[in-house]
This record gives C-alpha cells, structure tokens and sequence, in this order.
C-alpha cells in the first residue's frame, strides 16, 4: 500500500472541511426554513379559531374513512361512496361463499 503524503492527507481534510461546511449551511438553512413553517402554521391556527369556524371532524368510523380515502384519489363523494358500497357487497358475496363450502 502506498503511504499518503501529507500534501495529499492536507488536501482530503481540506475537502472534508468544505463537506462539513456545505452541510452546516445546508442545516441552518432547513432549520430556518422549518421555523418559519412552524410560524406560519400557528399563524393559520389563530386565523382559523378566529374566523370561528372549526376543523373538519375526524371520521369515526371505517367506512367514512374508506369514502374521504377513496375521495383522496380525485372522484366525488357519490362515486366514492357506490365504489365503497359495491366493495362490500363484493366482500359480502366472498364471505357468503367461503361458509357455504
């Protein structure tokens, strides 16, 4: 194997000084980018308990989670509630099936 020089050992702690500072730059810069993230959502909250509206209610049950789910993907309400609908008469007919074997 062949000994490094010290030119050559100077030079990779250089490179790696310049690395470490890209990457310090790069940390400052997404934390600030975060700070102001986390200013503007606070700021949407007080706008939202302002206007006195409240947040959308969280589905408590599966099938409104699987309807908002199926919305998610770009159809209306109506068409995400028959494919839903049609899903568990589908799932129905297997379970009915499978008992009668």
């Amino acid at each position: 194997m062949a000994a490094k020089t010290k030119e050559q050992l100077e030079q990779e702690l250089e490179e790696a000084l310049k690395r470490i500072g890209t990457l310090e730059a790069d940390n400052a810069k997404f934390g600030a980018d975060n700070e102001a993230l986390t200013i503007k959502v606070a700021e949407l909250e007080k706008a939202l308990a302002a206007s006195g509206k409240e947040k959308p209610p969280v589905p408590d049950n599966a099938d409104e989670k699987e309807i908002r789910r199926r919305m998610a993907g770009g159809i209306s309400r109506k068409q995400a509630e028959q494919a839903h609908a049609a899903q568990k008469d589908h799932d129905q007919k297997l379970k009915d099936q499978a008992k009668s074997k």
